[in-house]
């Protein structure tokens, strides 16, 4: 399938949008390398393993959105590796090899045999080299994004209500007795 041009990609966030004015600046860097970066292969293997997850193929009016969607979360993930060298965060060789023999273990573990796993891995254009890749690279990523959202102050009880309240289709199911709001005039004493 024919991926999306450089012309045909959206332009960055304006400045005002982004606190930190080296990833505006690493987003320029990237978008003038996104064609020597992402790999044909790359953008397909994901749309592969979408496609195996919602288990059918992407509708053919919908690829060039499914293929969007996968080029910006292939180039996020490049910027979020940029600024972990940045900030000079690094995962051990020995700690990478842990993690991923942990986790191929733990794949491994769902599937019969060798020879089912390797099926497995090859219906989603995938190596066990580049499955290493992957979870060193979300070992770097992880405490990035963890520090970042650390910053993010918690919701007040009036902006999670807020939102409750504007988005009833996102809590359709919920029982009432199951909400986590003080209702007005609460308190200890009316519990008994």
């Amino acid at each position: 399938p024919d991926l999306p041009t450089m012309a045909s990609l959206p332009p960055p966030p304006p400045a005002k949008q982004r606190s930190d004015s080296r990833m505006r600046q690493s987003w320029l860097n990237l978008r003038v390398w996104i064609p020597f970066l992402l790999n044909p292969s790359d953008a397909d293997r994901q749309v592969k393993q979408l496609e195996l997850q919602a288990r059918r193929a992407v509708p053919p009016e919908q690829r060039d959105a499914v293929y969007r969607g996968v080029i910006d979360q292939l180039v996020t993930v490049e910027l979020l590796l940029q600024e972990t060298k940045n900030r000079n965060i690094t995962v051990s060789e020995a700690e990478a090899k842990e993690a991923s023999d942990q986790k191929i273990k733990e794949l491994r573990a769902q599937v019969p045999d060798q020879a089912a796993f390797n099926k497995a891995m090859g219906e989603r254009n995938m190596t066990v080299a580049k499955l290493r890749s992957d979870i060193r690279n979300d070992m770097l990523i992880s405490p990035l994004l963890e520090a970042e959202l650390a910053k993010v102050p918690a919701p007040t009880d009036v902006e999670l209500k807020n939102y409750y309240d504007k988005n009833p289709n996102e809590f359709s199911g919920v029982p009432a007795a199951h909400r986590l709001f003080r209702p007005d005039g609460f308190d200890e004493e009316s519990k008994k």
